[in-house]
């Protein structure tokens, strides 16, 4: 019998692999396997073509490395933009092609325009489940991958109006409890604006072959 597939999840972090995992756990609700993976870091950007094949390559022989143990591997490879739409369908092509020349077969790439917490806006509901002291965070333009400095922009959209009433800031490691609320409320096809980068990424993860 063969091994199962299992989903191996890089990205520039741990807060940003374990909220890709949430959201694919939201996306594929059947049993998925998936591990994160801290190393190597998902750095291609297609400003040195040099490092992105050096990237490229370290990243699929883990994944070669991996399937000499006899599993069968999907890549998911998160990387932010740090630039507006449609930056993410260079970013995101770069990485799925270059995994395909070394042989990886199924590779999905999370390309967050400008950064993850672009998509956050996505659902503001996931946000105020992680903490009822926020603000709701409502999207500041109909594209979230339109919005500049995403991370920030965020974060500003979380601070009730009046300071004394508030509370911490968001932290890069609410990403992946707000992913997690997105998976456990059934929130990721409501949501409250439109994200070219997240409907690519959602559409590829669900056209995967798991099977």
């Amino acid at each position: 019998m063969a091994e199962p597939v299992v989903l191996l999840v890089f990205g520039e972090d741990t807060n940003d692999t374990r909220a890709v995992k949430e959201l694919i756990l939201a996306l594929r609700p059947e049993p998925v396997r998936i591990e994160t993976r801290r190393t190597p870091l998902v750095l291609v950007k297609g400003k040195d073509k040099a490092r992105d094949r050096k990237n490229v390559a370290e990243l699929a022989a883990v994944v070669r490395a991996e399937q000499r143990r006899g599993k069968r591997c999907v890549v998911i490879a998160h990387r932010d933009c740090d630039a507006i739409e449609p930056a993410h369908e260079q970013i995101a092509s770069l990485l799925e092609q270059g995994l395909l020349r070394e042989g990886i077969k199924q590779v999905v790439a999370a390309a967050a325009a400008w950064e993850i917490e672009a998509w956050w806006f996505l659902w503001p509901d996931a946000a105020l489940a992680v903490n009822s002291k926020w603000r709701r965070p409502e999207p500041p333009s109909p594209e979230v991958g339109r919005i500049e400095n995403a991370k920030e922009a965020f974060r500003q959209a979380l601070r009730p109006k009046v300071k004394s009433q508030r509370p911490r800031d968001y932290a890069e490691s609410d990403s992946p409890k707000i992913a997690a609320k997105v998976r456990e409320l059934g929130l990721v096809d409501q949501r409250a604006a439109g994200s070219r980068s997240f409907d690519r990424f959602a559409g590829r993860v669900r056209q995967l072959v798991l099977i």
